[in-house]
């Protein structure tokens, strides 16, 4: 099936995409020609509207990623609703809690799709079982636009508060490990020098070298994360 690509809303600031087909190497190119104009032109917050994707390959993934990177330099985003199936595949791709990924919206089944494989009963009249089953449902009014993108907005915020406490914790982590090792260098050269002329060597398996080497490259890393 092939690729269709649509822009049905712009507004300032935001646009609305509908692609539905197949999205891969051959045709991901044609997606990316539409949606990095529009960011070009200032519509930062994208849209997208893939509840028609049935199939998107690692080429896909990489261009959305590249638009919301592009997007998200000036402070955007990339919303993408997909059918539950694909939205898992995609969430392999782009783990959850990486901001430089596009959020991930799952979308519900149509109603007509929920409808279509009523069971039949014997001595129940099909039409009449349809009939009912489409009052019990109540289809979601769709989220508007500008709710999306602020969730979206939300999350991320979230996300970016909750890896900078992550790192200060690796990054205190890291000092302390990097005291201890020091330590255990000191507590090597006392044995050392303590030990009598002659008498054995004793059971360590490891020296103070270890120990000094280690602990430099723990406040190195802890150095790395203080700068990032």
């Amino acid at each position: 099936m092939r690729l269709s690509v649509h822009v049905v809303h712009r507004e300032t600031g935001s646009a609305t995409v509908v692609i539905s087909g197949d999205l891969d190497l051959s045709n991901s190119g044609m997606l990316e020609g539409v949606l990095m104009p529009l960011a070009a032109d200032g519509h930062l917050s994208l849209f997208v509207n893939g509840q028609g994707l049935r199939f998107c390959d690692l080429s896909g993934a990489r261009t959305l990623r590249r638009v919301h990177e592009r997007v998200q330099r000036d402070g955007g985003s990339v919303v993408l609703t997909v059918q539950r199936g694909l939205g898992r595949l995609l969430d392999l791709l782009w783990p959850g809690g990486d901001p430089g990924s596009p959020t991930v919206l799952y979308s519900l089944p149509r109603p007509d799709a929920a409808r279509r494989h009523l069971a039949v009963m014997r001595g129940v009249n099909p039409d009449r079982l349809r009939a009912r089953a489409g009052r019990a449902e109540a289809v979601p009014a769709a989220l508007p636009l500008a709710s999306v993108l602020e969730r979206s907005r939300a999350l991320r915020r979230e996300t970016a508060e909750r890896l900078e406490i992550m790192r200060a914790h690796t990054e205190s982590l890291c000092t302390v490990l990097a005291d201890v090792q020091d330590r255990l260098a000191a507590i090597h050269v006392t044995l050392v020098t303590t030990r009598p002329v002659g008498g054995p060597a004793g059971a360590l398996l490891c020296d103070g070298h270890s120990h000094e080497a280690k602990a430099e490259e723990l406040r190195l890393q802890a150095t790395a994360l203080a700068r990032q």
